[in-house]
């Protein structure tokens, strides 16, 4: 059974990137920001060895703008993400990494 737990609390998170094109210098910017938060992780076989982490993003806000600075496309929504490890059986931080599902997964939580 994982015995990591989860941070204490949501953690709020920001982020911009900048995409530049290198013939023209024309950009865009692509901002978002949200509240994360891990829930606990969750043994998901019968030998135990294979356990999947879900993180939430709820009310994430994504912003994409010109270079002008000309909103050009806006998204609000909650993202899950799922990860799933083989932990090896050994006790020992790691593993291998099996699938990641990022999107609108009404299972990922449970």
């Amino acid at each position: 059974m994982p015995t990591s737990a989860p941070p204490p609390g949501p953690a709020t998170e920001s982020l911009r990137e900048t995409f530049t094109e290198r013939g023209t210098g024309n950009f865009f910017t692509a901002s978002a920001s949200g509240r994360f938060r891990e829930l606990q992780p969750r043994v998901i076989s019968t030998d135990e060895n294979i356990v999947t982490y879900v993180t939430k993003d709820p009310g994430a806000l994504y912003n994409v703008y010109d270079s002008d600075g000309t909103l050009l496309a806006r998204d609000r929504g909650a993202v899950t993400e799922r990860y799933v490890f083989d932990t090896l059986g050994d006790s020992q931080p790691g593993g291998v990494f099996l699938t990641m599902f990022v999107g609108a997964d009404p299972a990922a939580g449970r």
